[in-house]
């Protein structure tokens, strides 16, 4: 049994509430909310009387809370209903304010107030009935059902569709209408196959009679409730904003935010939809696209001196002698059967989105450096044409992680 006193747990407890909600606020506003706790509590248990907060402070949660050592006669398990109960109206009080941070805090909320007391005090609550760890699981519980009831007074339906059509006038900016049509409805095709409820949208790939494409989502998807939409929907912009070119992307999400309007952004928030880490994903560069983009650009290069078949095989004949050295390559799978068709017999594995970007860089470098060896004397000229078909934003992407094509250029020079 702990020798801690009543009013010392009572006063750790609250002091650090004080510090964990003044992070995000400050320990004034920390103070009100507990003070107005202990209000709405007063009545149905009367010994939190003997509980005082200071409102007008100026040295912080040490000097903030009063506590009257009368309340050391309170029975353990009485006075641990008070403080659960209190916390529980902190809560709600804290959910409220649209100051705090409770969004991005709210499944971490009580955790944060259980590190801050420490394993001694959180003992002694145990033997108060008070339970932070079931309080904890409790929460997350309320919270999900909460975030459920928000979803289900969203139109889904409605809003899935203003997206897409968002994503759209986005894509337009960098490719031409029939090719944005057919990029969108690739992508939802290839979400698909995880997120079955996108089988609901409805976009049309051939223009009606006026030259309008029709786009809609059915009401179907209204009835379901999953926390998948949230992560397909933040997977559906990364992948439309990644077939932008870099100028349209640089300031993509902000323009799909401006264009989407602050009611759907907030809607698509409480359907899960987290837009910074769509932010981070846009400008990483996909390992998958550069890995493609290189070897489509090797194969354009090699075919004008040779053929599409020959080009391919001979990509596959040098993927293999690295495959063992350069741990990237196990991720790439060419079908020997389909050398004449390109850059579709290659297979690149998602895994390959988990290799290192320096690991990657060093892959790319030595397979052009190692197809740069056959040309010879125009070996500097190869690598001039690889840059003309690799593109701008694909060239910048490699450089940013660390492909150097200008030592190459320099090989035959030295």
């Amino acid at each position: 049994m702990s020798m801690l006193q009543n009013s010392q747990v009572t006063e750790y407890l609250l002091r650090s509430f004080i510090r964990v909600i003044g992070r995000r606020t400050n320990e004034k506003v920390a103070i009100e909310y507990i003070d107005d706790a202990l209000k709405k509590l007063g009545t149905k248990y009367d010994f939190l009387k003997y509980i005082t907060m200071k409102k007008a402070v100026y040295s912080g949660e040490m000097e903030a809370v009063g506590i009257d050592p009368k309340i050391d006669n309170i029975e353990k398990s009485n006075l641990g209903k008070a403080l659960s109960d209190l916390i529980d109206v902190i809560i709600k009080l804290v959910s409220k304010d649209k100051e705090y941070d409770f969004e991005n805090a709210e499944y971490y909320f009580l955790k944060e107030v259980q590190d801050e007391i420490g394993d001694e005090y959180d003992i002694t609550l145990k033997e108060f009935g008070v339970d932070l760890d079931l309080k904890q699981s409790e929460f997350v519980l309320d919270m999900k059902e909460e975030a459920k009831a928000r979803i289900r007074k969203i139109n889904i339906s409605r809003v899935l569709e203003n997206i897409i059509k968002v994503l759209i006038s986005l894509l337009s900016k960098s490719l031409s209408e029939e090719e944005t049509i057919k990029n969108v409805i690739d992508s939802i095709k290839k979400l698909e196959n995880k997120y079955d409820f996108l089988k609901y949208v409805e976009i049309s790939d051939k223009p009606d009679s006026k030259g309008y494409y029709n786009i809609a989502v059915k009401d179907d998807i209204n009835g379901i409730w999953s926390a998948k939409i949230g992560e397909a929907v933040e997977k559906l912009i990364v992948e439309i904003g990644r077939l932008t070119d870099s100028k349209v992307r640089q300031s993509f999400l902000n323009e799909f935010k401006s264009t989407l309007g602050n009611a759907d952004i907030s809607k698509i928030k409480d359907m899960g939809v987290d837009l910074d880490h769509v932010n981070k994903m846009l400008q990483r560069p996909e390992h998958e696209i550069l890995f493609k983009g290189t070897l489509e650009a090797l194969i354009a290069v090699m075919s004008e001196k040779t053929s599409t078949s020959f080009a391919v095989a001979s990509i596959d004949t040098l993927i293999e002698k690295l495959r063992d050295k350069y741990a990237v390559f196990r991720y790439v799978q060419i079908d020997k059967f389909r050398y004449n068709d390109g850059i579709s017999a290659f297979n690149i594995m998602p895994e390959i989105e988990s290799a290192d970007p320096y690991q990657l860089a060093k892959s790319i470098q030595e397979l052009i450096k190692n197809i740069q060896s056959n040309f010879e004397d125009k070996s500097s000229l190869f690598i001039q044409d690889f840059k003309k078909k690799l593109g701008d934003d694909r060239l910048s992407e490699i450089k940013k992680i660390g492909v150097n094509l200008h030592i190459l250029e320099l090989r035959r020079l030295m």
